[in-house]
């Protein structure tokens, strides 16, 4: 743990600039560091995203396949029958 002094000395050393340059170098920084952490945030939600897309589909798939498997057996069952 800093002491009061030398958490005021960390601080006005490291985070406050001391000019505005070093005020727009902070900033620019810290708006890159932002974009970039949102860039893979959206890149990791799009992955997740299409990975429930392909899961859906394949259950419509299988659901379908499943249903005209029933279909055909009713068919075929009248048939059979006559």
């Amino acid at each position: 743990f800093y002491s009061r002094w030398s958490y005021r000395c960390y601080c006005r050393n490291t985070l406050a600039p001391k000019s505005g340059k070093e005020t727009r170098a902070l900033l620019a920084n810290s708006a890159k560091d932002v974009a970039r952490r949102a860039d893979e945030t959206v890149k990791e939600i799009q992955s997740k995203a299409d990975d429930v897309v392909a899961d859906m589909q394949k259950k419509g798939d299988e659901i379908r396949e499943k249903l005209q498997n029933l279909l055909d057996k009713k068919t075929e069952e009248p048939a059979a029958q006559n």
